[in-house]
């Protein structure tokens, strides 16, 4: 009975020991163990130092860390030499073989990130989506043939660092919530008020079409002002929408007159721009990107290159009206 309470106290005392080593060795960082392993390959403190860029005193120091950590002596010291203990060696055998590991997956990620290749994930309203984005996305993947673009279309003005559901995003309206964002600022988005030509060619009163209920975010300010107006004029808007895509419809269609990007109206000849007593609205275009996509080169590209197509689209390129740089992003020039 003895001998069995002897073998369970030294047991429970084997396993308390283990767990206060465990305890040590969490709290030490990577870092200690690179100066084991420069100790391990250089053979001499001295040597270790010099590759390290530290002098003699704190590798020993850094060292003894480490062997104190573990409870078990990693060197023998002999003549200026630090030779492998039988403990030791196998204790370098985990380390050079997770040192390896690290090595690998820094050359694998920083390697992907300076080629221009995979997926990049864009998300815009519709209308950019699809007036501006996949008409001219052809010439982006032709110029890299590695490269792959997933885009969202979605109205709703999502967060894009608490959901990382894309890699850049396009917003009609200055970013606040996302304050860890990398922004830059596209430009101004001005409106008109537009009917088909047909309809001004005639003397009868141009029907209104708005926005009903609820207005999302993005076509807030648009609906706003088509309410001020009708309410203005005691009339009421025939036709109602949801969403820009089907009011521009609406529009060429000759239902009526709203508000049109003056941007998207010149790509359609059919419709007239109508005089208005009262200033039509503008909006600020802007670019976010995710604060971890800052060095990788392909989104890089995509951003720099959605930037030089909506400055086209808005007609900014050549008129000074230099949208600011990315906070963080090194852009350049496209051949």
């Amino acid at each position: 009975m003895q001998a069995q309470t002897a073998f369970l106290q030294h047991a429970a005392t084997q396993r308390r020991s283990r767990i206060r080593q465990n305890d040590r060795m969490s709290e030490h960082h990577w870092d200690d163990f690179r100066f084991v392993l420069a100790l391990y390959r250089q053979g001499s403190i001295a040597a270790a130092a010099r590759l390290l860029g530290v002098d003699n005193t704190t590798v020993t120091r850094r060292v003894s860390q480490v062997e104190c950590a573990l409870d078990t002596r990693l060197f023998d010291r002999a003549r200026g030499r630090a030779i492998p203990t039988r403990e030791g060696a196998t204790v370098f055998r985990r380390l050079l073989a997770i040192d390896g590991e690290f090595t690998a997956l820094h050359e694998e990620a920083s390697g992907a990130n300076r080629r221009i290749e995979g997926i990049v994930k864009v998300t815009a309203v519709p209308m950019i989506a699809n007036r501006v984005i996949v008409p001219r996305l052809n010439g982006l993947l032709s110029l890299h043939p590695g490269l792959d673009v997933e885009l969202l279309v979605d109205s709703a003005l999502s967060s894009i660092t608490r959901r990382r559901d894309a890699d850049i995003a396009i917003r009609g309206a200055r970013p606040n919530s996302d304050v860890d964002a990398i922004t830059r600022k596209l430009g101004v988005m001005t409106y008109g008020l537009y009917c088909h030509r047909d309809l001004s060619s005639t003397n009868k009163p141009i029907d209104w079409i708005a926005y009903g209920q609820p207005r999302s975010t993005i076509s807030r300010p648009q609906a706003d002002w088509l309410a001020d107006r009708i309410t203005a004029e005691g009339k009421t808007a025939r036709t109602r929408v949801n969403d820009g895509e089907t009011l521009l419809q609406c529009v060429l269609s000759g239902n009526g007159k709203s508000l049109i990007a003056d941007a998207l109206a010149r790509g359609y000849p059919e419709l007239e721009r109508l005089e208005s007593d009262v200033p039509t609205p503008s909006r600020e275009l802007w670019l976010l990107m995710h604060p971890s996509c800052r060095e990788v080169v392909r989104i890089d590209v995509v951003a720099h290159w959605l930037a030089e197509q909506m400055r086209d689209w808005l007609g900014t390129r050549d008129s000074g009206d230099v949208p600011g740089e990315c906070k963080g992003i090194r852009y350049t020039p496209m051949t």
